[in-house]
């Protein structure tokens, strides 16, 4: 070999030698970058399955709530939650029918929807056939135990195979229809001893109420939800003034019915002016009109009362039922009088407002406070 040829195998011999160098680098840079996508895989695997055990990865979104709704019962198909039923597997060759529906099917007491359900029978299931509707839309399987030992099974939900020769089954009597039971009507009866009485008299009402939900009895003007009374019952009523006697009764249906009672009083509260002789001063002592000066009050039926002071004249309002009174409003003219007929008409008006009871016995009338003690009294003039 020539020293030329010599030379020029060395060089070739290192070409060869730098390509495979090259080729062992990019096979390592392969290596390594198949490494790290495997690595950031995992490493991302791993984030999601600790993010699904705890704390969801930060960036991504939890996957959907999923609601899970019940299926309809559809005719013949099963509901959820019914019974599951059992039937005796037929003899090879008898006639019979395989459900085929995947949720099952309804067994009923008779060939249609409106017929109680006994049971369901899972996909797969399968009974010896014994019958067949009228319209050929429903089977009868034998069913040990049930109404004449009989179900009946909506034909699209099963299979069935040597039906040919089953009878035609007379159809059940369906069940009943329900009837909603109507609400009885409210019995009420509802009466007074006495109608008209003197003031100071009594009278009794009676009340006797069935079929309803509650009964309240109170005179008109008062907060009746404060009156409840039970459904039979009597009570001794003493008004001032004609009062009317309401008794309200709720019914079952929350409706509600209103019966009245008018007691008429007379020589009541409403009957003439009153002429004050005694009253409550500011000492707290009952003391006696001052001699020679008016003090009056005259109550209407309409709910008012006026009067005179002594010096004013003044007017308000009232509210009276049995033996209750209240007087409010009051408001008076402005004249100026001597000092102790002043005194006198501002602790009158002061005991006014401060009534709440009230008894009158023939001419004389008397007013009470909260506490029961009398801080006024009036004679019939």
């Amino acid at each position: 070999m020539t020293t030329e040829e010599s030379k020029k195998e060395s060089e070739n011999g290192q070409k060869d030698g730098d390509n495979q160098t090259l080729l062992i680098i990019l096979g390592v840079a392969l290596v390594v970058s198949l490494i790290a996508v495997v690595a950031l895989v995992v490493a991302l695997l791993s984030r999601g399955s600790s993010g699904s055990e705890g704390a969801e990865v930060e960036g991504t979104l939890p996957p959907p709530a999923v609601e899970t709704v019940e299926p309809p019962d559809s005719g013949g198909g099963i509901p959820t939650r019914q019974p599951p039923i059992v039937v005796p597997t037929p003899d090879p060759g008898e006639p019979a029918a395989t459900v085929i529906a995947p949720d099952g099917a309804n067994v009923r007491v008779g060939p249609g929807t409106e017929y109680p359900i006994i049971g369901t029978a899972p996909q797969g299931a399968t009974g010896e056939v014994v019958g067949v509707s009228a319209d050929g839309q429903w089977w009868a399987v034998l069913v040990p135990e049930s109404p004449n030992d009989t179900g009946w099974v909506l034909g699209e939900l099963v299979s069935v195979e040597n039906v040919g020769d089953v009878p035609v089954l007379p159809v059940p009597p369906p069940p009943p229809t329900p009837t909603n039971t109507p609400t009885p009507a409210p019995d009420v009866v509802f009466e007074a001893s006495r109608t008209m009485i003197n003031a100071g008299e009594t009278s009794i009402l009676t009340w006797s109420v069935e079929n309803v939900q509650a009964v309240y009895l109170y005179p008109v003007g008062a907060n009746w939800p404060n009156y409840p009374v039970s459904g039979q019952g009597s009570q001794e009523v003493q008004p001032f003034i004609t009062t009317t006697y309401q008794l309200r009764v709720i019914n079952r249906d929350n409706s509600t019915d209103l019966t009245n009672i008018e007691i008429t009083v007379n020589g009541g509260l409403t009957d003439g002016r009153w002429l004050m002789r005694v009253y409550e001063s500011s000492s707290g002592a009952l003391v006696s009109a001052l001699p020679g000066i008016e003090v009056t009050a005259s109550f209407s039926t309409g709910g008012s009362v006026s009067g005179s002071g002594g010096c004013n004249t003044y007017n308000g309002g009232f509210q009276a039922y049995d033996q209750t009174l209240t007087i409010s409003r009051l408001t008076a003219t402005n004249t100026a009088c001597e000092e102790d007929v002043m005194q006198q008409e501002a602790e009158f008006l002061a005991a006014m407002e401060r009534s709440s009871k009230m008894s009158i016995i023939g001419n004389e009338l008397s007013i009470r406070d909260r506490s029961g003690k009398t801080i006024l009294a009036f004679t019939r003039g």
